[in-house]
């Protein structure tokens, strides 16, 4: 797996960004069009005058919604390392939420801001997952 077009992880590591991250990579945009959606859909929801990459599932669900991608959520009330194990082999991308991070799952891969590399290299394996977004098919 592989960051997205556009993405310059020495200048965006400490950010609040893993949701534009999460998008891009989930639509298969470049970065810069993955920050102008959710841009979009912060000041169409008026949640404020300035956006500065912070996001939630909301909004992170209807910037995947605007680029045609296709998901479905679903609950998983275990830890990351769990869901990794069942899931590192089928293909699938997923978003999977723990608490204040989204980070993007593929193949055995966790991906965001700080870290792209196996899953068993992850730092917080135990971490207990609040919600996944499965990425099920794209709408072009």
């Amino acid at each position: 797996m592989e960051y997205p077009d556009g993405f310059d992880k020495t200048k965006l590591r400490n950010k609040p960004i893993c949701g534009i991250l999460a998008v891009a990579i989930a639509a298969g945009v470049s970065y810069p069009v993955a920050y102008q959606t959710l841009r979009t859909v912060f000041h169409e929801k008026k949640l404020g005058s300035r956006f500065r990459g912070t996001t939630w599932q909301g909004q992170q669900l209807a910037a995947l919604d605007r680029l045609a991608v296709k998901y479905r959520v679903f609950q998983f009330d275990k830890s990351v390392m769990k869901f990794c194990e069942l899931h590192q082999d089928d293909g699938f991308i997923y978003l999977i939420s723990i608490k204040g991070h989204i980070m993007t799952f593929k193949n055995g891969f966790i991906i965001d801001q700080h870290f792209c590399a196996p899953w068993q290299e992850y730092a917080h394996p135990r971490m207990k997952i609040k919600r996944v977004v499965k990425i099920v098919g794209k709408g072009w």
